[in-house]
């Protein structure tokens, strides 16, 4: 961004906001449970107070996406949502028409992670406060906790320092025992029955994209997706980029290089129409194709 504008060709402003309990940001209440619904509240606040009541796009993934579709469900000033991470729990009776052989694949990887890769999240779930003092007790038990996942569920696998690096970060500020809160509302013994795709309480009415991964734990097909809300973009991608390319993902999102963050959020905006679509003006030309 710094190097493709200026601020005063600028078409409009990234935030990229430290989700509650992580890292950099306050930790939620412990007198009562928090989900995404109160961390949407907040993240739109903070908007709000920095000036975006005209409206706003928002991009998520993970806990991300949990909380964009409920901005984009609750705030008339969130005109349109992207994602690259849609949850469906329950689809045993949603129809395979339209499901590529890559999504079959997708779907059998999904169900092999059900089998045998959630204990982790059971444990966040259910018993956050033990896990949380329990990693907190020694740097060695958090990397481990952790480092696995960057193994596991990457396309590539990282370089060790990008691995120490986010792994340190929890330490140093120890945020992860607050920051693993939202699992309750999904493992917890609260959890809610499994709700269908088109539950009315998470459909998307406002312009939705989505970008579908293939090494996703939970790839959900592009036809799976649609149900959930007004799907007007979507995109598969072979892999994601790692982190330590981002900057070069980004400034060469045009010669195919995929990375769903800036770049493919971008790309759904300049599709999308209406209020998107005027924001983007002046780089639709660089957008097409």
């Amino acid at each position: 961004m710094q190097k493709k504008y200026t601020p005063e060709t600028l078409p409009y402003h990234l935030v990229v906001p430290s989700l509650i309990g992580y890292a950099y940001s306050s930790g939620p209440p412990t007198s009562k449970d928090w989900n995404i619904k109160d961390t949407s509240r907040v993240m739109h606040s903070a908007l709000m107070e920095l000036g975006f009541e005209k409206g706003f796009v928002t991009q998520g993934g993970d806990i991300g996406a949990g909380i964009s579709r409920a901005l984009a469900v609750t705030y008339d000033t969130c005109k349109a949502c992207h994602l690259n991470f849609v949850v469906i729990r329950d689809a045993k009776n949603l129809p395979m028409d339209g499901v590529s052989q890559m999504e079959m694949v997708g779907l059998a990887r999904s169900q092999a992670w059900f089998r045998g890769g959630t204990a982790y999240a059971q444990e966040h779930g259910t018993r956050p406060g033990t896990i949380g003092l329990a990693l907190s007790s020694s740097p060695l038990a958090l990397l481990a906790w952790i480092g696995e996942k960057y193994l596991e569920w990457t396309d590539e696998d990282p370089p060790t320092e990008e691995i120490l690096r986010a792994v340190s970060l929890y330490w140093l500020t120890d945020t992860f025992p607050r920051a693993i809160y939202p699992y309750r509302a999904y493992y917890g013994n609260k959890a809610p029955v499994n709700r269908p795709p088109d539950d009315p309480e998470f459909y998307c009415k406002k312009p939705m994209g989505y970008s579908y991964f293939p090494k996703e734990l939970m790839p959900t097909p592009v036809a799976w997706a649609k149900i959930s809300g007004n799907l007007v973009w979507s995109r598969q991608h072979d892999k994601v980029s790692s982190t330590h390319k981002a900057i070069g993902s980004i400034a060469n999102v045009m010669k195919g290089w995929p990375f769903c963050s800036y770049g493919t959020a971008r790309r759904f905006c300049a599709r999308c129409g209406g209020f998107c679509a005027a924001s983007l003006a002046k780089t639709r030309e660089n957008l097409r194709g």
